[in-house]
């Protein structure tokens, strides 16, 4: 059974409406229900570290930022070439260099998290606001902070300091030279 074509071109005229009246609600919808770009640029300073960026455009630290990450991407997207990174969500490319798992160690404050900082030449480390690690380094030093907002915090190391502390930090255990001799077990020969 064969439609007339008065039929068929009536049905295409149709179909091509119905469409058009379907892009056109899509189209609105997109419009109507996509987030301004004002509202983009206040969902991204509440979950990424807008302010600390700014502050290292104006504060450029030499080296390595130590971060959270899940801020690697955003820092590199935000910094461009001059984001130098410790970890970002590519976790599969720092698992083969050892970098994943020091940086595992370094968050879970292993006791040798501050070598592990030095080692890296860490001079600056971005975290989220009041995390273990940052409490940690506001008890040492060689660390200051510099910044601070509602989500994170920016800790610089104080040239020359790391040298000279080397090794003397709650966990890192006691500073030893050589030839030392621990306090309290001197023998009676041993005095002058």
């Amino acid at each position: 059974m064969d439609l007339p074509t008065e039929t068929l071109t009536v049905l295409v005229y149709v179909s091509l409406a119905l469409n058009a009246v379907l892009l056109v609600f899509l189209g609105w919808g997109i419009i109507a229900f996509f987030p301004s770009r004002d509202t983009l640029g206040k969902t991204l300073d509440r979950a990424f570290p807008a302010g600390a960026v700014a502050y290292f455009k104006d504060h450029p630290v030499p080296g390595c930022v130590f971060n959270e990450v899940t801020w690697g991407g955003y820092l590199i997207w935000t910094r461009g070439a001059e984001a130098r990174v410790f970890i970002d969500g590519r976790a599969d490319v720092y698992e083969y260099g050892g970098i994943l798992a020091d940086y595992i160690r370094i968050m879970g404050l292993d006791q040798n998290s501050l070598q592990l900082l030095r080692r890296h030449n860490i001079q600056a480390c971005l975290l989220v606001r009041n995390s273990p690690l940052g409490t940690l380094l506001t008890t040492q030093p060689e660390w200051k902070q510099v910044y601070a907002d509602n989500l994170s915090a920016i800790f610089v190391r104080k040239p020359g300091l790391a040298s000279a502390l080397m090794g003397n930090s709650p966990l890192s255990g006691p500073r030893r030279t050589p030839n030392a001799q621990p306090a309290g077990n001197a023998t009676p020969s041993d005095k002058p």
